[in-house]
């Protein structure tokens, strides 16, 4: 039951051409070139069994040769095969793809499931008469140069793919380049990888090659929001221990919206995408005093610029369906006709902030940022011998910090300027997410309790902030000419401001007396973390 761990970068043909015969690539190979057309038909049934799974079946043709070939997450493997219906997690999402794989000879253009080398699996799809429902779906069609490389200690395949993606009249062009791990580190496979960068310009390919044949055999798409998740911590770990599982987590949130973003502009997908890095930010700044400067700096610098790239796309968003949508519902028709107006303006200022999301993915500092911090994970150093330290007792020191913060902000909060109530906003957030990091040491009641006047708390002073980049964003829009409505009555643009700025300070009046209850609440719940020992 072979695991196939491999690295997918997507490319532009030239690119290709020239890295083929790069002499850095010539230098690290090893063994015989081979060069081949594949062409592999995929199979599933008519509800989609194998695809629910996160699984491909193929059969490859390669001149006379048949080879039957099943790839399934391995916590999908766990979990169909548990008795009791429990199997293992969801797997997490990080650069490198990680399949189990099953194949074997077959002599027909038909899957043969009985060939499978895998007793417990075949049993399983046979009794969900899988066997007799197969059908194909999409096939691909590409030409493959690969050959073996040698990096540290490690033998890796490196091919490249160029061809093309069928299903009945849509075609999807295919060129990527692909570094499977046949024995060694996953750690050099991922410094070749970064040599690779330097040679052309790359792009992560978050999805496998079935991953793109589904979604392009399903033209209502099924590219969905990930909202991540929130690992379990042992009492016992260790710092470091601890950083690892937050930080692959995080990874896992950020890589799980990526294709979404990428296809579809999904603006839940974008808001998670944007809070994963968040997260990540947060997670590196409370392991600051642990880590090398060097490398806290350079991860803190490069999540900066990408939270900056997704964030007008989030602000449009946030005004147009946040604000503009639930305004325009509740005032008379001359009005909003006007407010549509101003929903068509900004939807173009959206549709650029977008474009300009997505091509931050493609952009190669992008997958630096990837791939260096899938290395730290794998064998990072850290630079203070603190990261030893038990994680319960880390955590207690930074949620302290965090809260005293807020009430360092917060007790003063009376006539407080809009950005000083941003501020309050930000500390609050900050101390949410750590919280979230090391819930599982505590008390679950007494988390979500706190967590739930947190939460509250942020929600009271967002519309503060979401009317604050409101008027940003008004400015931005053009103002137009004064013209005359549908019953001959003087309409003016400023009008579809004004009524936006007064809808929202009514909210913000509305919020800040919520904030001052909240604060009162939070104030009198003491911090679960304090209690026991």
């Amino acid at each position: 039951m072979p695991l196939e761990r491999e690295l997918k970068l997507r490319l532009a043909p030239d690119a290709l051409r020239r890295l083929k015969r790069h002499p850095v690539i010539r230098e690290q190979g090893r063994g015989t070139t081979l060069s081949e057309r594949l062409v592999n038909s995929y199979f599933d049934s008519p509800e989609g069994r194998l695809r629910a799974l996160g699984a491909g079946l193929r059969i490859r043709r390669s001149g006379a040769e048949r080879r039957q070939t099943l790839k399934i997450l391995k916590s999908e493997y766990a979990r169909l095969l548990d008795s009791n219906g429990q199997g293992a997690g969801k797997e997490a999402a990080n650069a490198l793809h990680s399949y189990l794989e099953f194949e074997a000879s077959i002599d027909g253009d038909q899957p043969d499931l009985e060939r499978m080398d895998d007793p417990e699996l075949k049993d399983q799809f046979r009794s969900e008469g899988l066997f007799e429902r197969l059908e194909p779906v999409f096939t691909t069609d590409f030409h493959r140069y690969s050959h073996m490389l040698v990096e540290g200690e490690s033998e890796i395949e490196f091919a490249l793919d160029e061809g093309e993606i069928r299903t009945g009249d849509r075609v999807e062009p295919l060129c990527e380049a692909e570094l499977e791990l046949k024995s060694g580190r996953v750690s050099d496979l991922l410094r070749l990888a970064l040599q690779l960068c330097e040679i052309e310009p790359l792009a992560l390919e978050i999805r496998t090659k079935a991953q793109r044949g589904y979604t392009l055999s399903h033209a209502d798409g099924d590219l969905q929001a990930d909202f991540g998740s929130k690992p379990g911590l042992n009492k016992k770990a260790t710092v470091r221990e601890a950083f690892g599982e937050l930080a692959a987590a995080g990874l896992s949130h950020l890589l799980g919206n990526v294709a979404a973003v990428e296809e579809g502009g999904s603006a839940k997908a974008l808001h998670q995408l944007r809070v994963s890095v968040r997260r990540l930010r947060a997670l590196f700044k409370v392991h600051e005093p642990l880590l090398p400067a060097e490398i806290f700096t350079w991860f803190a610098n490069e999540l900066r610029w990408f939270q900056q790239e997704l964030g007008p796309a989030r602000e449009w968003d946030v005004f147009m369906d946040e604000t503009l949508s639930p305004l325009r519902a509740r005032v008379p028709r001359e009005a909003s006709d006007e407010l549509g107006r101003l929903r068509r303006q900004a939807q173009r200022r959206r549709d650029k902030a977008y474009s300009r999301a997505r091509s931050a993915l493609q952009e190669p500092r992008f997958l630096h940022l990837i791939l260096h911090l899938q290395l730290f994970l794998e064998d990072g150093e850290w630079g203070s011998s603190d990261s030893t330290m038990k994680v319960r007792k880390f955590s207690k020191s930074v949620l302290d910090k965090r809260l005293k913060k807020l009430r360092k902000l917060a007790r003063n909060h009376d006539g407080m300027a809009e950005g000083d109530l941003h501020e309050i906003r930000i500390a609050g957030k900050k101390l949410r997410y750590a919280i979230e990091f090391y819930r599982s040491l505590y008390p679950r009641k007494q988390v979500k309790d706190y967590t739930a006047c947190l939460v509250a708390l942020q929600d009271s002073l967002g519309t503060l902030n979401d009317a604050v980049t409101g008027r940003r964003l008004l400015e931005e829009l053009d103002t137009g000419r004064t013209r005359t409505g549908t019953a001959g009555r003087t309409v003016s643009p400023s009008y579809a401001h004004g009524l936006v700025q007064g809808w929202q300070a009514g909210l913000i009046e509305r919020d800040l007396q919520d904030f001052l209850r909240i604060w009162q609440q939070l104030e009198q719940q003491p911090p679960f973390w304090k209690k026991g020992g």
